[in-house]
Order: C-alpha cells, then sequence, then structure tokens
C-alpha cells in the first residue's frame, strides 16, 4: 500500500467513524520536518519513510485500535519514555507500537537506518526480536490500528 491509498483509507474512515477524531483521542500534533531531522540527528538514527510522513502527516498516539508511539522525546506518547527498560533502544531497534499485552512492534536498527520491516519484540522470550506479520508500517496501521 502506498501513502496515497492510505492517506485515502484514513480518509474514509474520518467520514465514517466519530471514533478517529474528537476530544476522546489523545494524539499529538503531527512532527514537523525540522524536530524529527534534529531528533534523528542527535540519536544517529534515520526512520524509515513510512513511520517519518505517519508522523509528519498524522502525529503520534491513539489511532481506533492501536497507539503509535512518537519519535519526539518530549512527547506524551515517546518511544524513548515508554521502551526505556529494553535494551538497544535507538541503536538495535525501535519500537512503535506495543500489542497490549506486554510485546512491543518494532523496526530493527541496521547502520543507523530503521528497517521498513516490522519485528515483534515478545516480553515473554526475554524482548527477543523476531519477524511480526505486518511486511512494514502501512500494513501495521491497515491491519491492526484500523482493523479493515
Amino acid at each position: 500500500m502506498d501513502d496515497i491509498q492510505l492517506d485515502s483509507m484514513i480518509a474514509e474512515i474520518r467520514a465514517k467513524s466519530k471514533l478517529f477524531d474528537g476530544e476522546h483521542v489523545l494524539r499529538d500534533a503531527p512532527m514537523t520536518e525540522e524536530r524529527i531531522a534534529a531528533i534523528e540527528l542527535q540519536h544517529k538514527i534515520r526512520l524509515n519513510s513510512q513511520y517519518k510522513r505517519f508522523l509528519r502527516t498524522y502525529g503520534a498516539g491513539d489511532f481506533l485500535y492501536s497507539q503509535v508511539y512518537s519519535f519526539d522525546p518530549t512527547s506524551s506518547w515517546s518511544l524513548w519514555r515508554e521502551t526505556a527498560f529494553i535494551d538497544g533502544i535507538g541503536t538495535t531497534i525501535l519500537p512503535f507500537s506495543d500489542n497490549g499485552a506486554g510485546d512491543y512492534l518494532a523496526f530493527k536498527v541496521i547502520d543507523g537506518k530503521c528497517s521498513d520491516r516490522v519485528y515483534c519484540i515478545d516480553h515473554e522470550q526475554g524482548y527477543a526480536i523476531s519477524e511480526s506479520e505486518y511486511h512494514d508500517f502501512h500494513e501495521f496501521v491497515t491491519e491492526c490500528a484500523l482493523k479493515t
């Protein structure tokens, strides 16, 4: 799924469901390109294009049936705070959501760049990293967060 298809799907859901937006939804404002670039430089990491664009377009927080963590350490949804206890955050792995049962969805960090592929960090396996059912971030958003 490309960016245009994802945006179209979200626009359709927004038009049909009061659960996507409103006072009851806790979500950050979208991040600026400058803020993302500053954090990438600070942590010596490059986000993949899908996650970066999502943060710039929609922000982090509640998304219907899931949450998306923020790359911004000052955010209420900060991935740095939410997963600080997991070894390798920002160097070998970058979590962007959880499953509500103690496991996390993440990108592997290889040579300072986040993978496109989504991985699982399983708490019952000592936070070991394994492949997830989601090929990329867009697939996570459509199949988990939006449950299409």
